[in-house]
């Protein structure tokens, strides 16, 4: 088994452990201001992209339209990406493996010598994992990661 599987895996393992923790249930806080609420209720939503790079050209493995040649571009915020690339919505360890089977499906291979089936092109397949919560003084954070 490869990383990309394992990896999945154990990502949707630990969001599941959170979850059971306690760290998707609301909890009961009192500020020094009087103020009282909920704190360290936590969302989290996973978002898949694959995206290949052939012949110096990006395109997007998972789109139903077929976008090719994709533009890399950098914003300040968010640093470099690619634009128009499709993102998609991921509930479990299975949704990711199933994405990353479709757009390896299509990736561009041709034969070499050694290898019938060479891919000829390389390949992104990332993960992105949204977390939303509540801080006791009430203030919402968000951290975003990828793998």
């Amino acid at each position: 088994i490869g990383l990309i599987p394992r990896i999945n895996h154990v990502l949707f393992y630990c969001l599941e452990q959170s979850r059971r923790a306690g760290g998707g249930e609301a909890e009961e806080w009192s500020g020094e201001d009087g103020r009282s609420g909920q704190a360290n209720t936590r969302t989290f939503q996973v978002t898949a992209s694959y995206l290949e790079i052939y012949n110096e050209k990006i395109l997007d493995l998972l789109s139903a339209e077929g976008k090719n040649d994709l533009r890399l571009r950098e914003a300040p915020q968010t640093g470099v990406f690619v634009q128009g690339l499709s993102h998609h919505a991921v509930d479990c360890a299975e949704d990711a493996s199933d994405l990353l089977a479709d757009g390896t499906e299509i990736r561009s291979v041709a034969s070499t010598r050694y290898n019938s089936q060479s891919s000829r092109s390389h390949a992104v397949f990332t993960l992105a994992v949204d977390q939303k919560y509540r801080q006791a003084g009430g203030e919402v954070m968000q951290r975003s990661s990828k793998v």
